[in-house]
């Protein structure tokens, strides 16, 4: 009987001890997906003062772009008139901002 039950405790020793090598490595895995992550937030996050501010002057400059005459109409001037909704793009940029703060 003594026999018997050393080599339960025995298992279920052996039983704990791979369950811990296994979180371990879980862990491990884990935590390097998770520096990983952090780093490419912190990466998307130093960009996004210079996207902001090219999204900004892209915007100007097709305020700035005339449409052929023919091309004119319902007070439809410039570039931006046609191709873009500017409201909608900026409906967009701020979603994608507040959405960089939440990630980050």
């Amino acid at each position: 009987m003594c026999t018997r039950d050393l080599a339960e405790i025995d298992d279920q020793v052996n039983s704990g001890k791979a369950l811990q090598k296994t979180l371990e490595e879980t862990y491990k895995s884990l935590d390097q997906q998770r520096k990983a992550i952090a780093a490419k937030c912190k990466t998307v996050n130093n960009c996004k003062d210079d996207t902001v501010k090219l999204y900004g002057e892209g915007i100007e400059s097709l305020k700035h772009y005339e449409l052929h005459d023919r091309l004119k109409e319902s007070g439809k001037t410039h570039l931006i008139d046609i191709y873009y909704k500017e409201k909608a793009m900026n409906n967009f940029r701020d979603s994608c901002i507040a959405s960089l703060f939440k990630v980050s």
